[in-house]
């Protein structure tokens, strides 16, 4: 897993604190004025860039690196 501690947006950073609360994809897509689907596209490329197989292992990934308190 890359631990560049900088990889995303502020948006993405959201998206990351809002699956953390236990936001579905499209609450998130709500809250961000984006459909579901471009929700789920943006955590597929979050996923990739840290080389990750769950949005899980992104919220993990926010606590290890100071992104998530």
């Amino acid at each position: 897993m890359d631990r560049n501690l900088k990889p995303f947006t502020s948006k993405e950073c959201k998206i990351i604190a809002f699956l953390a609360e236990g936001y579905t994809y499209k609450q998130i897509g709500d809250k961000l004025k984006w459909s579901e689907h471009t929700v789920e596209d943006t955590l597929l490329q979050m996923r990739q860039k840290l080389e990750v197989k769950h949005p899980f292992e992104l919220i993990s990934w926010a606590y290890m690196t100071g992104i998530l308190v």
